[in-house]
């Protein structure tokens, strides 16, 4: 197991604060709590340094991280794998909608 998983999970807390979620809405979507996630927030990325930068990598890119998704096996930089995520949600509103038409009639 990578030892990466925190700087994962905070990577993603970064990505969905830039996208414009609310702390609420991270906390449903990555289960941490909204004092963590303020936290986050607070402390901002890290300064890049010329080290970080280069043409072969992304900055900031740990090569242990790279991952395959448990899900559909693509290969993935953070967890949980969007696509599944998003597949996922698609599935439970689907089945929601089911539901309301097998109680309705």
């Amino acid at each position: 197991m990578p030892s990466c998983a925190l700087p994962q999970r905070k990577e993603r807390v970064r990505m969905l604060l830039a996208a414009g979620c609310s702390h609420t809405q991270i906390t449903r979507r990555t289960g941490l709590s909204r004092r963590t996630i303020a936290r986050i927030a607070k402390e901002g990325r890290r300064k890049l340094t010329a080290a970080d930068i280069s043409d072969n990598r992304p900055a900031g890119f740990e090569p242990e991280c790279l991952n395959r998704c448990r899900g559909c096996g693509a290969r993935i930089y953070l967890w949980p794998c969007m696509q599944c995520e998003i597949r996922a949600k698609a599935e439970s509103r689907d089945e929601v909608r089911r539901l309301v038409k097998s109680v309705k009639k």
